[in-house]
C-alpha cells in the first residue's frame, strides 16, 4: 500500500503563488520553455483547369521535427501561427500544379502535440532526434473532383507543444534539499541557489562528464506534498520525470518542512513522501533505477541521524506496508555547500559523479543472431574429392567474395567484420552492444555432403568461433554447427561444442534435406541439447531455387519466412516440444510467418484434428510460451504484434549482424517503441536473451567500458588526507542497504 499524505492545499497553494509572482520576467530570460501554444494550417490547393484537365498542386503540410534545441524560438515568434505554402494553379505551361512546399518546425526531442482545444489528446510523441509528425495536412489541390476545380483548404487547429525532458538522470526531492547546489558542483550548469525554498522554478539541465562517458542532469523544480494532484504545479514538474532513466533522491539529513502551517517531515518520511508522489503521479516510477544523496552532512547531529535513515531503509526493503520505497543502488552523504569551501568536497564528488555514470549506463544489448566465418578455410573440393562447397577469395583488402566451387558463382561479397573479432568489436563499441552471439552462415551447413565430410568443416567453424570466444570472452558466446544428417555425428559434435568449447548451444537449418525438424531421426538430437541445456538457434537455410522464386530475391524475401514457419509447425505438430520441455529454442526473423499465421494454424488444428493432431493431440497455442524468437521484423507495428503474440519475455533482439537484410545499429526498432517501458526494453535487448542461452550469472561489461575508479590504497591515501582538512567526516562506512552497498 502506498503511503498517503493528506496535503494542505490551501497553505500550499498561496505559498507557491506568492513565490511565483515574486519572480520577475527578467529572471526567466533564458530559462527552458516547456510549453507553448501555437496554430498552424495546411496550404490550401492550387486551382485546377477545367480547360486543360489540369490538376492543381497539393497545399504543403506544416510537420514537427525533432532536432537538438529548445522551444524558445516558437515561444518568441510574433503570432505563433504556422501556415504551409498554398498548392501550384495548373497553368498552360504547367497542366499540374506543383505541391506546397511543407513548413517545418523544428522542436526539441522529447516534445509531445497535444490537442490544444477540449478533451487535449496526445497526437503525436517526437522522442528522439528526426522523428516527424505531420501538424496539418495540405488540401488536395483543385480537379474535376472538387468544385469549380478548387481547391481544397488545408487543416487548421490550435496545438499545444509539451516538452518532457529527455535526461539521463533526474534530480527529485523537496524544496531547499540542495539539488540546484548539486548540479552546479557535478555539472556545467548554472542554476539559480539560495537559502528559501522554490529557488528552482524551471527545470534546468547540466552535462557531467566523467570516466569517459557524458550523462545528462535535469534538476527539476522542488515537490510539494499533493503534487500527484497537480498542486504546487505538481504535473508541470513532475512531468520532467517521465522520461530520465534513472532518478537521484536528494533529501535533507535533518528532514524538511515546507512551512509553518506544514508538518516535520525527516528524512525517511522525506523519502517515503516523494515516492509516493511520484507512484500516484505515473505507476512505476519508483521502480526505475535510483541512487540517494543525503545533503547538508556539515550540519549538528547528522551522522547519527544518517545512520538511523539507513537502519529504517534496511528495515523497510520488502515491507509494502511501509509504501513503495525504491531499492537505492547507492546511498551517498554529502554537503554541496562544502564544495565551495573544503577539499573535502574532492571524495564526495568522486563518489557522486561515479554513482550517477553507473547509474545511467547505457543499456545492456546482446545481439543472439549474428555470422562469422573463419578469414580462411582450406580448398573443400580439393579436401573432399567434390564440389558443391564455398570458398572464400580475397580480392582486396578487408573484402572476399564467397564463392560456389560447382559453378563459379558469387554467392555474397563480405567484409572485414564477418570474420576479424577485433573489427566486429569496434563496430559493437560504436553501437553499443555489449554481447555478440557468434553462428556459421547458413549456407555452410552443408547438410547435403557426406556426413563424415559435413563434420570435418564443422570442426573448423566451430573451432574458429571458440578461438574469438577464447580470446574476448566477455564479448562472444558461440553457438557451434552439427552434421544434422548424421544423428550420432551430430551428437558427438554437439557434446563436444558444449562440453570442450564452452558455447551456449547450436545453430541449426530450418530442415534437413528431406526431413522437417519432427523427422524421427532427429529425436535424439533434440533430447540430447535438453539433456545438456544447450540452446537451439533455428535459421532458415535452402529454400526453394524455382523461377519464380529467383525473381526479385524472393528465396530471401518469402522463401526464409516462410521456412521459419514450417520449421515452428514442425516441432509443434510434431510433439518435439511436448517431450522435451525444457529445450531452449529460439527461430529467426521473428518467426517468419508463423506468428501471423497462428489463428489460421490452430483453425485448422481444431477443424481437422485428423490431419492436424495425428501425433500431438495439444493445441498449438500452448508452445506460445515456450519457443523463443529474435525481433527482426524491420517494422514496428509487426515488433509490437510479435511481443504480444509471443510474450515480451520470448523476444530477443537479433540484427543478422554484418549481411544487408539486417537491422543497423541493432536494437534500434526496439528502442523506437515508445508504448514499452525500460522494464520491457531490458527484456527484449538482454534479460531474455541471458535466460535463451542459459547465462543468468554471466556479467555484461558496460558498453563504453567500465568506470574508472581509484584503486583502494588511493582512495585510502586521499581520504586520509580529506579527514585531516576538514571539521566533518563523510561516512565512508555504512552498513550495507540489502544487496547493495551504501559508500561515501
Amino acid at each position: 500500500m502506498l503511503v498517503r499524505f493528506a496535503p494542505q492545499r490551501h497553505h500550499c497553494k498561496s505559498y507557491v503563488k506568492a513565490h511565483l509572482r515574486s519572480y520577475s520576467s527578467k529572471n526567466q530570460q533564458g530559462k527552458l520553455i516547456d510549453q507553448v501554444r501555437i496554430y498552424v494550417r495546411g496550404g490550401t490547393g492550387g486551382q485546377g483547369s477545367s480547360r486543360l484537365g489540369g490538376l492543381g498542386g497539393d497545399g504543403g503540410d506544416v510537420v514537427a521535427r525533432a532536432q537538438p534545441g529548445s522551444l524558445a524560438h516558437i515561444a518568441k515568434s510574433s503570432s505563433r501561427r504556422f501556415v504551409a505554402p498554398n498548392g501550384g494553379h495548373s497553368t498552360s505551361q504547367r497542366p499540374c500544379g506543383n505541391r506546397g512546399r511543407d513548413l517545418v518546425i523544428h522542436v526539441p526531442p522529447g516534445t509531445t502535440v497535444v490537442s490544444g482545444e477540449g478533451d487535449r489528446q496526445q497526437l503525436a510523441d517526437l522522442d528522439h532526434v528526426d522523428a516527424t509528425a505531420v501538424l496539418a495536412r495540405g488540401g488536395r489541390g483543385g480537379s474535376q473532383l472538387t468544385p469549380n476545380f478548387s481547391g481544397a483548404k488545408g487543416e487548421s487547429r490550435v496545438l499545444r507543444l509539451e516538452l518532457k525532458l529527455i535526461a539521463d538522470v533526474g534530480f527529485v526531492g523537496f524544496p531547499n534539499a540542495g539539488k540546484s547546489t548539486l548540479l552546479r558542483s557535478l555539472s556545467n550548469a548554472t542554476p539559480k541557489v539560495a537559502s528559501y525554498p522554490f529557488t528552482t522554478i524551471r527545470p534546468h539541465l547540466g552535462v557531467l562528464s566523467y570516466g569517459g562517458q557524458e550523462v545528462t542532469l535535469a534538476d527539476l523544480p522542488g515537490l510539494v506534498e499533493g503534487a500527484h494532484l497537480n498542486i504546487g504545479m505538481g504535473h508541470k514538474f513532475l512531468k520532467h520525470v517521465e522520461r530520465t532513466k534513472a532518478l537521484l533522491f536528494v533529501v535533507d539529513v535533518q528532514g524538511f518542512q515546507l512551512s509553518d502551517h506544514h508538518d516535520f517531515r525527516d528524512a525517511f518520511q522525506t523519502i517515503q513522501l516523494l515516492s509516493a508522489e511520484l507512484e500516484l503521479y505515473k505507476q512505476g516510477l519508483v521502480g526505475r533505477p535510483a541512487a540517494l544523496v543525503v545533503n547538508k552532512m556539515d550540519t549538528s547531529g547528522a551522522v547519527a541521524k544518517l545512520q538511523e535513515l539507513v537502519t529504517k531503509l534496511n528495515e523497510t526493503k520488502g515491507n509494502q506496508s511501509e509504501g513503495i520505497i525504491p531499492v537505492f543502488r547507492e546511498v551517498i552523504p554529502i554537503s554541496a555547500l562544502q564544495a565551495i569551501v573544503s577539499r573535502l568536497w574532492a571524495e564526495c564528488e568522486r563518489c557522486a559523479k561515479g554513482a550517477l555514470t553507473r547509474m545511467a549506463a547505457k543499456r545492456a544489448t546482446i545481439d543472439v543472431h549474428t555470422h562469422i566465418l573463419p578469414e580462411r578455410w582450406p580448398d573443400l573440393k580439393e579436401r573432399y574429392g567434390y564440389g558443391g562447397w564455398i570458398q572464400l577469395h580475397h580480392h582486396c583488402k578487408g573484402k572476399a567474395r564467397m564463392m560456389k566451387d560447382k559453378d563459379g558463382q558469387l554467392f555474397r561479397e563480405i567484409e572485414e567484420n564477418c570474420w576479424s573479432p577485433e573489427a566486429r568489436i569496434k563496430e559493437m563499441d560504436e553501437t553499443g552492444v555489449a554481447l555478440q552471439v557468434l553462428s556459421t552462415v547458413p549456407v555452410m551447413f552443408s547438410y547435403w555432403a557426406k556426413p563424415e565430410d559435413t563434420l570435418d568443416l564443422c570442426t573448423i567453424l566451430n573451432d574458429d568461433i571458440a578461438k574469438a570466444v577464447k580470446k574476448y570472452p566477455t564479448r562472444f558466446v558461440g553457438l557451434g554447427t552439427i552434421p544434422m544428417q548424421a544423428p550420432e555425428q551430430a551428437i558427438q559434435e554437439l557434446r563436444r561444442c558444449v562440453v570442450e568449447l564452452g558455447f551456449a548451444g547450436v545453430q541449426i537449418g530450418s530442415h534437413v534435406n528431406q526431413w522437417n525438424l519432427d523427422a524421427p531421426e532427429l529425436e535424439r538430437v533434440f533430447a540430447a541439447a535438453e539433456e545438456l541445456g544447450a540452446c537451439i538457434f533455428v535459421h532458415p537455410w535452402d529454400m526453394p531455387e524455382d523461377e519464380r522464386m529467383k525473381k526479385y530475391w524472393l528465396q530471401w524475401l518469402v522463401g526464409m519466412p516462410c521456412e521459419t514457419a514450417v520449421a515452428i509447425c514442425s516441432m509443434i505438430f510434431g510433439g518435439v516440444l511436448e517431450r522435451h520441455p525444457r529445450l531452449r529454442v529460439c527461430f529467426a526473423h521473428g518467426g517468419g510467418a508463423f506468428p501471423f499465421i497462428i489463428g489460421r494454424v490452430e483453425h485448422g488444428f481444431e477443424s481437422r484434428p485428423d490431419l492436424c493432431a495425428k501425433e500431438n493431440p495439444f493445441n498449438p497455442r500452448k508452445y506460445i510460451g515456450q519457443i523463443y524468437t529474435d525481433t527482426l521484423v524491420h517494422d514496428e507495428r509487426a515488433l509490437k504484434y510479435l511481443a504480444s503474440t509471443i510474450g515480451e519475455d520470448r523476444i530477443i533482439l537479433g540484427s543478422d549482424y554484418p549481411f544487408p537484410l539486417g537491422e543497423h545499429p541493432p536494437g534500434k526498432l526496439i528502442t523506437s517503441v515508445s508504448e514499452w517501458d525500460d522494464e520491457v526494453k531490458d527484456k527484449v535487448m538482454f534479460r531474455n536473451a541471458l535466460e535463451f542461452l542459459g547465462l543468468k550469472d554471466f556479467q555484461l561489461e558496460p558498453q563504453n567500458g567500465p568506470v574508472p575508479m581509484e584503486t583502494t590504497e588511493q582512495q585510502n591515501s586521499q581520504q586520509t588526507e580529506l579527514e585531516e582538512d576538514s571539521d566533518w567526516r563523510p561516512l565512508t562506512k555504512v552498513p550495507r542497504l540489502g544487496t547493495q552497498s551504501i559508500t561515501c
